[in-house]
């Protein structure tokens, strides 16, 4: 019996491998035909047998703005640029879009390939997914489905095709049986600082700031530049997150950061024609991820139509809760958001207690008893690196070691938030807050400002100390002579300076950069932490968040010094204008002598030199209390 059973099993495994050795010649014949994707997405090999789902049956089409008639893009180069698309599936198949395989077949997604050279292999974009498996269509009907196309960042005229790609199997537009695709559009890529205006779209603010005749040209220019890197980067948005108000941080940065999108929602808030009073904030974003144990994440990520979300939180730094909590009393007191928002829902959670959640967060684990300050790890002034750790992982977690001192940024930030509550319940008769959170918080505030007063403000120096340290002293030598640009601006921000201040922190702004001889005020720390007192390799002296130039703060500090001498803010905003025209964008940092550092199409370096232009050019005197 066992003779007999081994006998036809071998008889039946010479017949399947023979049959296997047939399909995959045929497969190969077959195959050979079609193109494959170079740098597809990282799906694996496609098993055999398989077949081609695109060869036929689905048609991609342009959907609106009549692009298809004039056949031709503009785009900004290096930015995120939204391409309308229709697609209509009228196969018998469901077309499963992703990574993964589906029974054995590779996804299909819709790819774009640039050409700018016919001689030269095209430029693979990214890979967008169907939201949901796209099943057979009848004639006529057809899924609306947004894609963004990253902007060539070379500027220059290209050819863009935009089709669909089963990874590992064919291009559409090489497939046998050609299917409708979008084929060779005109792209032209230009600069985010070209002369050519289009000022008709922003608000009455912004038309009255590009037309007056006494704002110079380059900072025209450079406004009206970062007004097109912010509005790509939120029509981008909108493609996985509708309504809101959100950016990423920059081009090299997918996350959404609280920090940046706080400062970046108030340059919203000042080109966008708005309709008053909304009823959404980004800020729900963060409320699902914040929890008891954590507080409010540092940044979140969006994935393709909102599918996927993936977040963090920095723990080192105790900025998050507040900058959180300013964006929307921000809003609120520009009219933009409804105060009946603060009673809506996100799972049975009113949003105004997940405010109160916050901020009590915050004052159980960040808020010391003992010294009556707000406390963090040991950073650059703002910055979110601490001192231990060698990774973008270790050295933002207190658990990889910490130094804690309390800050005059983190101090800032917390009397800028209180400040905001405090008006709120002033001004409104109905508003939703416990009164112990109110009475808690009210007295945290008082000593708060009693500690700035008594530990921070260095009067000899003129400005505000960087860091009070509670244990040990600062990780490499005296820190009193240091001057932390970020420090001074918060503490402006919060309303700390009175007119002795103000003069005193101007003197010093301008006296540093003369001293270190700085292409603009940017400059954020004088005399920079020495090479190694950083574990992270990122952390050199005059380099990045340890002294390096960084508009997100060198253009808040203009309105420190236009406090106090208009003139002198226009001609320091003017340097950076220059700076940004050189570099053609808003980096994330710069070296000293204003060449690039790194981070292209930093948004909140544009967001705050649009705010502080606003600002500036709309006071009435030369001197301002």
């Amino acid at each position: 019996m066992n003779q007999a059973y081994n006998g036809r099993h071998l008889i039946l495994k010479i017949i399947f491998l023979t049959a296997l050795l047939v399909a995959a010649l045929v497969a190969r014949r077959y195959f050979s035909q079609l193109s494959v994707p170079s740098e597809a997405e990282p799906v694996g090999l496609v098993p055999s047998p398989t077949f081609n789902m695109i060869e036929d049956g689905h048609l991609l089409s342009l959907s609106t703005d009549g692009n298809e008639k004039k056949n031709e893009l503009s785009c900004f180069s290096g930015l995120p640029y939204v391409l309308p698309l229709s697609i209509h599936n009228r196969s018998q198949a469901t077309l499963h879009s992703g990574h993964e395989k589906i029974d054995g077949l590779a996804p299909v997604n819709i790819g774009h390939r640039f050409y700018q050279d016919d001689n030269a292999p095209p430029i693979e974009g990214p890979r967008h997914f169907f939201p949901t498996p796209l099943k057979p269509s009848e004639k006529g009907e057809g899924v609306a489905l947004p894609i963004i196309i990253n902007c060539p960042m070379k500027a220059g005229v290209y050819q863009v095709s935009v089709e669909l790609v089963q990874e590992g199997v064919a291009w559409q537009a090489n497939s046998r049986k050609k299917a409708s695709y979008i084929d060779r559009l005109r792209l032209v890529s230009r600069s985010i600082l070209t002369e050519q205006g289009d000022e008709k779209l922003y608000s009455q603010k912004v038309q009255g700031l590009l037309r007056n005749p006494a704002v110079p040209a380059n900072v025209k220019r450079v406004a009206l530049g970062a007004i097109r890197l912010l509005e790509a980067s939120r029509q981008a948005s909108q493609v996985v997150a509708s309504q809101y108000l959100l950016s990423n941080a920059g081009s090299q940065y997918p996350m959404v950061w609280v920090r940046d999108l706080a400062t970046i929602q108030e340059a919203y808030l000042s080109y966008l024609n708005f309709t008053k009073n909304q009823s959404y904030h980004w800020s729900e974003f963060f409320f699902k991820f914040q929890n008891s144990n954590m507080g409010v994440p540092d940044w979140v990520a969006f994935k393709h139509h909102g599918q996927s979300i993936a977040f963090d939180k920095n723990t080192v730094t105790s900025d998050q809760e507040l900058w959180l909590v300013h964006s929307i009393f921000s809003a609120i007191e520009k009219e933009r958001l409804q105060i009946s928002w603060l009673d809506g829902k996100i799972e049975d959670i009113k949003n105004y207690k997940f405010i109160e959640e916050a901020v009590n967060w915050l004052l159980d684990n960040r808020y010391s008893l003992q010294h009556s300050c707000i406390t963090s790890g040991h950073t650059i002034d703002w910055g979110d690196v601490g001192p231990f750790g060698f990774d973008s992982t270790t050295s933002t977690k207190k658990e990889f070691g910490g130094v804690p001192v309390c800050s005059t940024y983190a101090q800032s930030l917390f009397l800028r938030v209180t400040k905001q509550i405090r008006s709120f319940v002033k001004n409104h008769s109905h508003q939703p807050f416990s009164e112990k959170f109110l009475q808690d918080l009210f007295t945290v505030e008082r000593k708060v400002r009693k500690f700035v007063q008594d530990k921070l403000w260095m009067k000899k120096s003129g400005f505000f100390k960087m860091h009070y340290h509670l244990e040990t002293p600062s990780i490499h030598g005296k820190e009193e002579p240091v001057f932390a640009l970020g420090a001074q601006v918060l503490a402006f921000e919060a309303g700390l300076l009175n007119t002795e201040m103000l003069d005193s922190v101007t003197r010093a702004i301008i006296r540093h950069q003369k001293k270190y001889k700085v292409s603009t005020i940017s400059g954020v720390l004088f005399p920079a932490y020495p090479k190694g007192a950083y574990q992270n390799p990122i952390i050199q002296p005059y380099e990045y968040q340890n002294g390096g130039q960084w508009d997100w703060f060198g253009s808040r500090a203009i309105l420190i010094i236009g406090a106090r001498d208009l003139s002198l803010a226009k001609e320091k905003l003017g340097e950076i204008a220059s700076k940004v025209i050189e570099n053609g964008t808003f980096y994330e940092w710069e070296h000293l002598d204003g060449s690039p550092g790194a981070g292209p199409h930093f948004r909140a370096g544009a967001a705050a030199f649009l705010v502080s232009s606003l600002k500036l050019y709309g006071l009435k005197k030369e001197k301002a209390s």
